[in-house]
């Protein structure tokens, strides 16, 4: 029994380091096989020669090449954070359980439907396939709006925007800064999405059981990764692009994020959206730039208390929790 026992706790801590091992590259796995990734290379390359082409198109090549090879950009104590916080996180949300929570809430209410209603799914072809682009788009839209609102409520909310502060206290962008945020900031974002997605699963597996599959490129929603395609992993880069005055008011180009992360008070609370710009347009927090503005990015001087990677972890807590001067 006692063999038994050493060998099953020996068989236990080596899978566990060997998965927490994983985590830390995950990363760089993402980068080159995760479609879901918004920095995934073919989205990072597709954004960057629509850039390039742009900038040589309006003379400005060089200038281009210079911003976004500059040292600071990609060397700065800001961008060492982002680094930081790309494999430490990946590591700390394995071992706090955020995958095994999310699987939970959104698997649920799937779970319950089929329990309460185990019919089949429709013979029909046609239906199935129409049943599946419906889902596509279904997802598609609710991962969307879930982002506009998950972000809107980081920002309005003073406990939770002690936290997002991690993301927006970033004084340079660069790819990697898509995924500089605090734990905390990540377990609201897990829950919020597990329950938009497995409610938008749940009314379809109602109908046509678990039948469905989305339609997908490189792995994640054809509808996600098109927009990804189009500029999604330019949002967080050193250079950027407009779609123009027209498509803006639909869905958010690279520049109209730049914005969300600028330090002019103008620009402040707007442009919340992933890809569309309908939430945006509806609650009246949409900024379409104009060309050329000029911009620096961060949270003003406290934007220096977040180049420690202690503060970064544990500086939003003490922000919560710490007293409130006598008046």
């Amino acid at each position: 029994m006692i063999i038994l026992s050493c060998n099953f706790l020996t068989h236990f801590m080596t899978d566990f380091f060997t998965q927490l091992i994983a985590r830390f590259l995950y990363p760089i796995y993402g980068f080159f096989a995760e479609g879901e990734f918004r920095y995934y290379w073919v989205y990072a390359i597709s954004g960057l020669c629509v850039t390039f082409f742009l900038a040589y198109r309006r003379g400005k090549l060089r200038e281009t090449a210079s911003a976004f090879f500059h040292p600071q950009i990609w060397f700065s104590p800001s961008a060492k954070i982002d680094y930081w916080l790309l494999t430490l996180n990946s590591a700390l949300t394995y071992l706090l359980g955020f995958g095994i929570l999310y699987h939970i809430l959104s698997e649920f209410p799937q779970s319950a439907i089929l329990a309460a209603n185990p019919s089949e799914a429709p013979a029909s072809a046609w239906l199935l396939s129409i049943g599946a682009v419906g889902l596509t788009i279904s997802l598609f839209l609710a991962a969307d709006f879930m982002h506009w609102f998950t972000h809107y409520i980081q920002h309005r909310i003073p406990a939770l925007w002690e936290f997002h502060k991690v993301h927006h206290s970033a004084e340079h962008l660069n790819f990697f800064t898509s995924e500089r945020f605090h734990p905390v900031d990540i377990l609201v974002s897990t829950v919020i999405k597990a329950l938009f997605i497995g409610g938008v699963n749940a009314v379809f597996v109602y109908f046509f059981a678990d039948a469905l599959t989305i339609h997908t490129l490189f792995g994640a929603n054809i509808l996600l990764a098109i927009g990804n395609i189009a500029g999604g992993a330019m949002r967080h880069s050193p250079v950027s692009y407009r779609y123009g005055d027209f498509w803006e008011k639909y869905f958010i180009s690279p520049e109209m994020h730049r914005v969300h992360h600028s330090e002019n008070p103008e620009h402040f609370d707007k442009n919340f959206g992933g890809t569309l710009a309908f939430w945006d347009r509806i609650f009246g927090t949409l900024y379409i730039p104009k060309d050329q503005e000029k911009m620096t990015y961060g949270i003003g001087e406290e934007s220096a208390e977040f180049r420690s990677l202690s503060h970064v972890y544990f500086g939003p807590f003490r922000n919560i929790f710490k007293k409130k001067p006598a008046d």
